[in-house]
Parts: C-alpha cells; sequence; structure tokens
C-alpha cells in the first residue's frame, strides 16, 4: 500500500491536530473531540488547530505522486521556510528524512525525502510560522509515523589528523 492510503487511514477518525503550547502538546483529535476544544478555547488561546486530513488531500493534489522523493531545497519550498530551518530540524530530530541522506559540509550534503515527510514538513512550517516551539514541532512526525521502508540518515564522517607534540 502507498504512503497517501496510509496517512488517509489515519486521518479519517482523527483529521486535527491541535497544538497547545500552554500544555506543549500535540496530538491529533477527532472532529467531535475538536469541536469541544473549540469551543473552550477563548480568542487568546495558545492553541493552534490545523486540519490535517484537509492539508493531506490538498497536498495531494498539489503534488500528485504519492511516490515521489524530494530534495531539501524542494521541502523548505514546502514548509515555506529558510533551507538553514529545515536542516536544524534534521539535526534536531524533529525532521526524519526517511529515504536517504548523508549530512556534512558543503557540496557533499545530499538529503532525499518521501512523501509523507514532505507533508510533515508542510505542517512543521505551518505550525512554527504561528509561533510553535521547536521541541512542540518534535511531537509532530512521530504522530504520522507510518510504517514505511526506511533508510537511516548517515553522517559523514570526517577524518582528523592529529600531530604529536614533540613533547617528553
Amino acid at each position: 500500500m502507498s504512503t497517501f492510503p496510509k496517512m488517509k487511514a489515519l486521518l479519517e477518525k482523527t483529521p486535527y491536530l491541535v497544538a497547545d503550547g500552554t500544555r506543549g502538546k500535540v496530538i491529533l483529535v477527532s472532529e467531535s473531540k475538536c469541536s469541544s476544544i473549540m469551543s473552550k478555547t477563548n480568542l487568546f488561546s495558545s492553541q493552534i488547530i490545523l486540519n490535517a486530513k484537509g492539508a493531506l488531500y490538498d497536498f495531494a493534489g498539489l503534488i500528485g505522486d504519492t511516490e515521489r522523493e524530494f530534495s531539501l531545497k524542494e521541502v523548505k519550498q514546502i514548509a515555506d521556510c529558510p533551507q538553514s530551518q529545515v536542516y536544524h530540524w534534521i539535526m534536531s530530530d524533529v525532521l526524519k528524512p526517511s529515504i536517504q541522506g548523508r549530512v556534512g559540509a558543503g557540496k557533499g550534503r545530499t538529503i532525499t525525502f518521501s512523501w509523507s515527510d514532505a507533508f510533515v514538513a508542510g505542517i512543521l512550517g505551518s505550525l512554527r510560522r504561528n509561533g510553535c516551539r521547536l521541541e512542540m514541532l518534535a511531537k509532530v512526525q512521530p504522530l504520522f509515523n507510518i510504517k514505511t521502508k526506511t533508510k537511516t540518515l548517515k553522517k559523514k564522517r570526517t577524518t582528523r589528523k592529529l600531530v604529536a607534540s614533540g613533547r617528553s
């Protein structure tokens, strides 16, 4: 089964993402639970509510091929934030590329994201623009964790020469 049907099934029962800045929680909730939360929320609340199911359909409509892979540059455009921000999310384990990657300096850095990673990056970007802190953003990707084939992110190794001081 491809990524989109799995995400769609996940979001059928819990289509809304609620980020509560006061409690530091990020959860997926049902429509009735979302209505309940909204009725108790005042105008100056620190809660952010996103229609994740609607975002999923919008993303699928814009991008199309749900088996497509994305570059770091494309993911930064989806998240609508600087590339350095996406890279910071990767280094902070907020966004974990599930296909492949090599982290290092300069031209040796290549990171490839799956369709679901790119979708999560869009959610992260939206939450970031609405004031969510990094520790709350770190709770988002596990909510959309669907079983797919994954490869681990490899860190580029650097070799340093140690020079003896010549002292006895």
